[in-house]
């Protein structure tokens, strides 16, 4: 038991069947697009929540203001 080699794992080669690596390379190209423009779309979201909020803010102060006199 001491001398004896483990076996070792055989080493293979997958063919794919059903492979085109022009086809995988469209779609990650389309995710990637997509993934782009889904940012840029979630930074003009937030800026205009970012306006939207500072405009309440200003109007709730000018409130309050016009309230205490």
């Amino acid at each position: 038991m001491l001398g004896r080699r483990l076996p070792k794992n055989k080493k293979f080669t997958l063919q794919y069947k059903y492979y085109d690596p022009e086809k995988e390379e469209k779609k990650h190209r389309k995710i990637r697009f997509t993934q782009m423009r889904s940012k840029k779309t979630a930074r003009k979201k937030s800026i205009i929540w970012m306006l939207i909020l500072l405009v309440f803010i200003v109007y709730l102060i000018y409130f309050f203001i016009k309230i205490a006199r």
